[in-house]
């Protein structure tokens, strides 16, 4: 294990830098490398369907991927570092497996192709066999859980004292050529569009941003990349896919508990159910039917939910929405300030939960997302000619940054520009580029590149 002066220190950089998770929902990087844990999980699943990131960075940057994990490990005190990758990314894992011959203590779990692998509390369960408890994370079971991007960034501020500044994400879906792209956190996600869309409009095509099953329709496409941008997929606005998302914003109060014919499909799919958790959606479906009291203690399950989708856009025959359904609970709850809490102390997993797992094939080929699953170009510098950056004060989970600038003010490339508290949750924001700050207000920073 490292010393504790060691550690502190590398944690500081860590959280000086900005980093947040890039995989999920931007859990501050710094707070789980606090933790001591027995395993240190490097989660290169890649979970959603059409995205690339994660497969191209492990092919790229393998030597510093392991170097750095191999790091980390100390520096939480793990045993052991497992990198998480689905064994069809054959180059991905040759590229670490090449990489981590020398280290005694790190090494690979290749994992089948099914969706959501990338889930953390999926992913704990198929390389450790434990499972994480009901509002529970994976330090819980001894175990840190860290998205392969991150993990780079980790690398980038370790080695040459880069801040975070940049995000990689693919651009998918109907367009003629799918790309993988770094660019700076603050782009319009248009300028992006513009350039690899090959002239798509708002007017004939949807925008996702995130993946296809978890993904959020993206309502301003002049709204700006942020920290944990993964992808953006194009879709017809008459596709299959492109009208269940449009038909859910539309009709999401009358068709989300209507004509349940309680089949359970969509529970018996549900992957924290297959893992023992409370959760049931048909039963949440039902009772919010009846219209039961959102204090009716089977409410407290949908708290359980990981927004995976497949009760929405793959189980439902009768394309009911149960994941919005629980989303609606878990907002109703929280600003009851009702915070999960588990429902059991012991956990097993379903008997056929192995029998029950979804081939990403299979939800692929439902969504009518097969012929977008192609070969896909890495472009670490886009030819973009962005001149304004948006830079958006709250992209972490915890507190957001408060403004550090005026407008008027000259910044450099790096600098912070906004920061949190150090003793609230959250991590600085810095400049993608040198310009000059051109407006600030609660929700972001505009800067004009010079």
């Amino acid at each position: 294990m490292m010393n504790r002066k060691d550690k502190e220190k590398i944690i500081k950089k860590v959280r000086n830098a900005g980093i947040v998770g890039a995989g999920g929902a931007g859990f501050p990087t710094y707070v789980k490398l606090s933790a001591t844990a027995e395993y240190l999980l490097i989660n290169g699943a890649e979970c959603e369907p059409l995205l690339a990131v994660d497969q191209i960075l492990m092919q790229k940057y393998a030597n510093e991927l392991v170097e750095t994990a191999d790091l980390l490990k100390k520096v939480v005190g793990a045993k052991e570092v497992i990198f998480c990758i689905k064994k069809k990314y054959t180059s991905a894992v040759q590229q670490i497996k090449k990489a981590s011959d020398k280290y005694k203590t790190v090494r690979l779990h290749l994992l089948e192709d099914t969706y959501p692998a990338g889930d953390e509390q999926v992913l704990v369960y198929e390389v450790l066999g434990r499972i994480v408890p009901e509002a529970g994370i994976p330090l819980n079971v001894g175990a840190v859980v860290m998205n392969v991007e991150t993990l780079l960034n980790v690398h980038f501020v370790l080695t040459e004292n880069k801040p975070l500044t940049h995000t990689y994400f693919t651009l998918n879906g109907d367009i003629p050529e799918p790309v993988t792209v770094r660019v700076a956190v603050g782009t319009p996600i248009r300028e992006i569009v513009k350039v690899y869309g090959n002239g798509i409009d708002e007017a004939n095509y949807l925008l996702l941003e995130g993946g296809p099953i978890m993904g959020k329709v993206v309502e301003n496409w002049d709204a700006p990349v942020v920290k944990t941008t993964k992808g953006l997929i194009v879709l017809p606005r008459t596709s299959y896919l492109a009208m269940r998302y449009t038909n859910l914003r539309r009709e999401i109060t009358k068709n989300i508990v209507s004509i349940c014919c309680e089949c359970k499909e969509c529970t018996e799919l549900c992957p924290r159910y297959l893992l023992g958790h409370s959760i049931e959606p048909h039963r949440l479906m039902i009772a919010a039917a009846q219209g039961l009291s959102r204090d009716n203690p089977i409410f407290r399950t949908a708290q359980f939910c990981c927004e995976c989708g497949i009760c929405e856009l793959y189980a439902c025959f009768m394309n009911l929405s149960p994941r919005s359904l629980n989303v609606q609970i878990k907002k109703d709850l929280a600003c009851q300030h009702i915070k999960p809490e588990p429902l059991k102390k012991v956990f097993a997993s379903h008997p056929l939960r192995k029998e029950r797992m979804l081939p990403t094939r299979r939800i692929k080929a439902r969504l009518e997302l097969s012929r977008y699953e192609r070969g896909c170009k890495f472009v670490e510098k886009p030819d973009l000619k962005t001149k304004v950056y948006h830079l958006l004060l709250s992209q972490h989970i915890g507190t957001p940054c408060t403004p550090q600038v005026k407008p008027g003010d000259k910044i450099k490339e790096g600098q912070i520009i906004a920061d949190v508290d150090k003793e609230s949750l959250g991590v600085p924001l810095h400049s993608p580029v040198a310009g000059v700050v051109t407006h600030v207000d609660n929700e972001k920073i505009i800067i004009q590149k010079t």
